[in-house]
């Protein structure tokens, strides 16, 4: 499972990079990539995870299709409260959530995320989670 887990991770990764590289947009509009990575990572709901969420201005994309929940991680504090504040903008409360995290320990137990999209250069431990 976690082999199949790392599999579809490193394939998203490489999707992102290739479509953030592709987007050209205004400054202040976020890019809106996630429905055709979500479409190409063949996700049909469940728990999201968004690692390196910033502002949570990609977080609250991946809300979109409405068949998931997305939880947003990152390990500075402003960050969360800036993602927090956008979500609430959005109305996303219930939908979509972002937290502090170690940099390091997923916090979910086995088999709970269904898809992990990583914004960033994060390195996580290949268990799923500690212990």
């Amino acid at each position: 499972m976690i082999r199949v887990f790392a599999i579809r991770c490193v394939l998203l990764l490489g999707l992102l990079g290739v479509l953030f590289g592709q987007a050209v947009m205004a400054a202040d509009t976020p890019p809106r990539v996630f429905p055709s990575v979500l479409d190409r990572a063949d996700f049909r709901g469940g728990l999201i995870v968004h690692l390196g969420c910033g502002d949570g201005r990609l977080t609250g994309q991946l809300t979109a299709p409405g068949n998931g929940l997305v939880h947003g991680l990152d390990t500075d504090a402003a960050k969360i409260q800036a993602a927090r504040t956008h979500l609430q903008e959005l109305g996303l409360d219930g939908r979509a959530a972002v937290d502090t995290y170690d940099g390091r320990h997923l916090p979910y137990a086995d088999n709970l995320v269904n898809l992990l999209v990583v914004s960033g250069p994060w390195s996580v431990e290949r268990a799923e989670h500690p212990g």
